[in-house]
């Protein structure tokens, strides 16, 4: 059964892949650097969630960030949101979560928030290291991993915010299913069950995933999709929307 909204704006979070990294304006070929604020105007345009806001006539919030964590993706949804309704807009959001194995730090030397992307990522600080060695595996990422899925779905139906959640990788939903006979997961599993609906949503179909029979899509050096891959994914997020939701554009007549 479709759910019927009323909306005015797209909000988006979640990594590079959000964000759009390595979509670089091709008039500006001298400037390598993908967060230059030159490349901004046409990132925007390109990546999936400019391309949704194209597809629905919206302005589209993107608070996707390169390296990104999922504390991050939950911290920075909860502040973006609020901020939204406060100004009475109505959002719909797609929350785009990353690897479970990322995470961030307070410094407040510098008063800012670290993101730790990974082991192998270059100028690690040796407490990332340390956590990732000594204080972390599998069995505590997924934990943490399912309290993002919970509170974020718990946080965005409190404010009646409609939303669509997925993976950016299919390794978060591997390791759930690795693990999902664990009774210790069980009280977890009965909340995605029975209070998220976690069928309604896109977690076991990985936003890399739906690209792989696309033989034709080209990355850039880092492994981000480009232009056309960035229209297959635009694509699978108009579907699932057009499947869950009769959506009515707020200051339109029509729906799309």
């Amino acid at each position: 059964m479709m759910t019927d909204l009323d909306i005015d704006c797209i909000y988006v979070n979640g990594d590079s892949w959000a964000y759009g990294s390595e979509l670089r304006d091709p008039a500006r070929p001298d400037i390598k650097n993908d967060f230059d604020v030159v490349h901004d105007t046409y990132r925007q345009a390109h990546n999936w969630p400019g391309l949704l806001g194209k597809e629905y006539n919206l302005p589209v919030i993107n608070s996707g960030w390169a390296g990104g964590s999922n504390h991050r993706i939950l911290r920075t949804t909860i502040t973006d949101i609020t901020n939204l309704k406060r100004e009475g807009r109505k959002p719909l959001a797609i929350i785009a979560w990353t690897q479970m194995q990322r995470f961030e730090l307070y410094n407040a030397e510098n008063d800012h928030w670290i993101e730790f992307v990974g082991p192998s990522a270059a100028g690690n600080r040796k407490i990332g290291l340390e956590m990732w060695e000594k204080y972390s595996n599998d069995r505590s990422d997924l934990t943490q991993y399912l309290q993002h899925l919970i509170l974020m779905d718990a946080f965005l139906k409190t404010n009646s915010v409609p939303y669509v959640g997925t993976n950016i990788f299919r390794h978060n939903f591997n390791i759930l299913e690795d693990l999902a006979v664990d009774p210790q997961f069980a009280p977890y599993l009965h909340q995605l069950s029975k209070v998220v609906g976690i069928e309604r949503h896109l977690y076991n179909a990985s936003v890399s995933q739906i690209l792989i029979p696309h033989l034709d899509i080209k990355y850039g050096p880092g492994g981000h999709p480009l232009e056309a891959g960035q229209l297959v994914i635009a694509e699978h997020f108009k579907n699932k929307i057009n499947q869950e939701f009769n959506i009515t554009i707020t200051g339109t007549k029509g729906t799309a």
